[in-house]
């Protein structure tokens, strides 16, 4: 998958307002009509009519940091809507508030755009040396 980090993300991450680790990981699909920018920094700033509706994870499970990359399980969307499609993955810290869910890396690589038949999705993480992102 082709990422990029949020600039916002890795500043946080930087000075230790990030912890992918214990934080609460939650990923969105999001269609075309998103368009990510670096000046977004939190989920707050993806408009709900750009997010796949049903297209929001639970938490993301077996997190782990190794060399500089974010690896965890592959996600599953449980109910996207029929129909829809995503153009990509936002994966972001769950504070329980968008305004401050701060959003880690964008993510439009193989597999997407893909449209929902309404079963569930699953986002397959790179088994590359990048893995979800790599710093």
């Amino acid at each position: 998958m082709a990422s990029s980090w949020y600039d916002k993300a890795k500043e946080k991450l930087m000075s230790g307002d990030l912890d992918l680790l214990d934080g609460t990981i939650k990923a969105v699909l999001v269609k075309s009509g998103y368009t990510q920018s670096q000046s977004h920094a939190a989920l707050s700033d993806i408009p709900g009519a750009q997010r796949v509706t049903g297209g929001t994870s639970g938490a993301l499970a077996n997190k782990s940091v190794t060399n500089g990359t974010f690896d965890a399980d592959d996600v599953v969307f449980s109910a996207p809507t029929n129909g829809e499609v995503a153009a990509a993955v936002v994966v972001y810290l769950d504070s329980g508030t968008e305004a401050t869910s701060w959003l880690v890396a964008y993510e439009d690589g193989p597999g997407f755009p893909a449209t929902m038949n309404g079963q569930p999705f699953t986002v397959r993480w790179d088994n590359d040396a990048d893995r979800i992102a790599r710093l």
